[in-house]
C-alpha cells in the first residue's frame, strides 16, 4: 500500500469531513501491474538466489560470532586460573584499544 499508484488511489477514495475513512471495498476498484508470467518467474528466481546467498551470509556471521564468544571464554578463564600470564600486557600502539587504554590510564 506504499507505492504511489495504491497511494494516489486510496486518496481518490477517501471521504470524510472530520476524519478521512477507508473502506476496503474500495481497495477492490485498484488498478495493479502485473509482470508477465515469465518474468514473475525470473524475479522469483533472482530473489531466491540472493535470499539464499544472504541466508548463507547470516549463517556464516552466527558461527564466527559463537566461536569469537567461544575463544573470548577461553581466554578469560586462561587468565582467571593462571594458565597465561596478562600481567604488564600492552595491545599493540597501532591499535584502537590501545589509544582507548592509554587515555584511561592518563585519566587515572
Amino acid at each position: 500500500m506504499n507505492s504511489r499508484l495504491i497511494r494516489h488511489q486510496v486518496e481518490i477514495v477517501q471521504y470524510g469531513a472530520a476524519q478521512k475513512q477507508f473502506n476496503i471495498a474500495d481497495a477492490v476498484e485498484f488498478w495493479l501491474f502485473e509482470p508477465p508470467v515469465d518474468e514473475q518467474a525470473k524475479i522469483a528466481d533472482y530473489i531466491d538466489r540472493k535470499s539464499y546467498r544472504f541466508d548463507q551470509l547470516v549463517g556464516a556471521a552466527k558461527r564466527n560470532i559463537q566461536l569469537l564468544q567461544e575463544r573470548r571464554s577461553a581466554l578469560i578463564s586462561a587468565a582467571v586460573t593462571g594458565k597465561i600470564d596478562v600481567r604488564g600486557w600492552q595491545p599493540p600502539a597501532d591499535s584502537a584499544v590501545a589509544t582507548g587504554y592509554a587515555t584511561q590510564m592518563e585519566a587515572v
